[in-house]
């Protein structure tokens, strides 16, 4: 009986490895599963004059939206985030979580990298000080069902200089005067596949305010459709609840104006103008020092009070009565 119990000891132990091992087995299965391999390729470059560096070299990749299908708005993605810092990229895309940064590229010029998540990703080189780029940043759209498991990128070549222009704006009040509105404040903003992106100055959010005569202007950018969102409207007025339009392009910085309204805050400077009067406690004061009762309501109220009063002797009669009865 005792060789028994040590031999079922042992079947039992055994039983519990092979459980442990296919536990483990099954979690990594899924883990596999749950994950998307991609493998970068830049083996062809690794002899060519301007890729030779190629190898130790990281990419950093942000998760920029669920999925951008139109060629068109990746382009234009990957221009508007050129000249964005690492630090301005993970503040605007944080919603998605925070980026990756891939393994060096091998000596066979291949990074694989594991997304966890499908949708569209932005890739660009992270670069040392001093280091020049050798690839060119590109969108890649992942997908758990889609077979495409290669990408290409392309070697870096500087943009062709594009053409830039200006655009003119006046800030009035909406009334007969049009009078020029000073210290209104707007983000200039582009849309890129649906969603707006500020554009950068000096990797910060490009910022006009309109001067005491109500103009301002925007400058140097490159020929396109923007858009302005009001952050600040000018004291006493209504912020705008739309963002306006404007196109820039050879003509719009020479003629075009483009003026904007804003209407008058009636309840912000019917509260905050006293007209020598004070504030609304001493409009119902007299002459004499002493608070005055308003005019309007007093029957009602008079009304109500005698009701009230009625009310209340009726309901002590009563109560009197039923302890009499009682």
């Amino acid at each position: 009986m005792k060789i028994n119990k040590v031999k079922i000891n042992r079947i039992k132990r055994v039983m519990a490895f092979v459980l442990v091992l296919g536990a483990v087995f099954v979690q990594s299965h899924s883990y596999a599963e749950s994950m998307r391999e991609i493998k970068l390729d830049t083996s062809m470059y690794l002899n060519s004059e301007s890729g030779k560096n190629l190898v130790g070299r990281k990419l950093q990749i942000w998760r920029v939206s669920d999925k951008i299908t139109d060629e068109n708005d990746k382009v234009s993605l990957v221009k508007s985030l050129e000249n964005y810092s690492t630090e301005k990229l993970d503040d605007e895309y944080k919603k998605y979580g925070a980026s990756i940064i891939t393994n060096a590229i091998s000596s066979d010029g291949i990074i694989k990298i594991n997304f966890d998540k499908s949708g569209s990703y932005y890739v660009r080189e992270l670069l040392n000080v001093g280091e020049k780029r050798i690839l060119s940043s590109f969108i890649i759209n992942v997908s758990f069902d889609s077979t495409v498991t290669d990408i290409k990128p392309k070697l870096y070549s500087p943009p062709p200089i594009e053409n830039h222009g200006g655009y003119k704006f006046l800030k009035v009040a909406n009334d007969r005067a049009q009078t020029p509105l000073q210290g209104a404040s707007f983000k200039v903003m582009k849309n890129i596949g649906g969603y707006y992106s500020a554009v950068q100055r000096d990797s910060k959010d490009y910022i006009v305010t309109s001067n005491d005569k109500g103009e301002f202007f925007v400058s140097d950018l490159p020929y396109g459709t923007y858009y302005l969102w009001e952050t600040k409207s000018p004291n006493g007025y209504l912020p705008l609840s739309k963002s306006i339009k404007f196109v820039v392009n050879s003509k719009s910085g020479i003629s075009d104006v483009l003026k904007i309204e804003n209407k008058f805050n009636s309840i912000f400077n019917r509260n905050n103008t006293d007209g020598g009067s004070g504030d609304s406690i001493s409009k119902n004061r007299s002459s004499s020092g002493t608070i005055t009762i308003p005019k309007t309501g007093d029957v009602m109220l008079i009304l109500l009070t005698v009701g009230g009063s009625v009310l209340c002797l009726l309901g002590y009669r009563l109560v009197r009565d039923d302890k009499q009865f009682i």
